[in-house]
């Protein structure tokens, strides 16, 4: 089964890979990632604005990549409520007709890396790198990994998000007809 990824980034490509694999381990999977713009910030700010980015990844593979058998989008983007603010992970996963969110959970973030990423405006990759005192840590267990103590990484997190996308399409499909 072909599939097209909305991204060229290691941990998201991994993550699909995998969870390909557990999904349906006998298939053969062919995975090729595009860059694709989300439309959406560098670090979007609301879990609306997150799912946008994933969906708009989908659109635009869908509209630049035809032909394959799924479309998938990832994103990573910020949450709040009151005081607090989570980092969330999404995906969007689609067969070119319908399509279905799932959500990879969500982890606190501390005051200190909220306040350069919503009260200064700056990209969470940025401020986490600084943080870490690494390069490139979305590249590598991301924001995840850094405050969990790689107990979830950023892979982990696309990982959950991706099977809750694609159980309506390949796990669960009957229910969803």
């Amino acid at each position: 089964m072909r599939v097209a990824a909305g991204t060229e980034r290691a941990p998201k490509l991994d993550a699909l890979r995998t969870t390909l694999a557990e999904i349906d381990p006998g298939r053969r999977w062919e995975v090729t990632g595009f860059r694709v713009e989300s439309s959406v910030r560098e670090t979007p700010l609301a879990s609306e604005e997150t799912r946008l980015g994933a969906r708009r990844r989908v659109e635009h593979l869908i509209r630049d990549a035809p032909g394959y058998d799924l479309y998938v989008g990832m994103e990573g983007g910020l949450a709040s409520s009151g005081n607090e603010v989570w980092l969330e992970n999404w995906a969007y996963a689609s067969d070119g007709v319908r399509g279905y969110f799932g959500s990879g959970g969500a982890v606190p973030l501390p005051a200190s890396i909220v306040d350069e990423v919503v009260g200064k405006g700056r990209s969470l990759a940025e401020v986490i790198d600084e943080v870490a005192g690494r390069a490139d840590i979305r590249s590598q267990e991301g924001t995840w990994g850094i405050l969990t103590a790689n107990l979830i990484t950023r892979r982990h997190a696309f990982r959950d998000a991706l099977v809750n996308a694609l159980a309506p399409l390949l796990l669960s499909a009957a229910l969803y007809r």
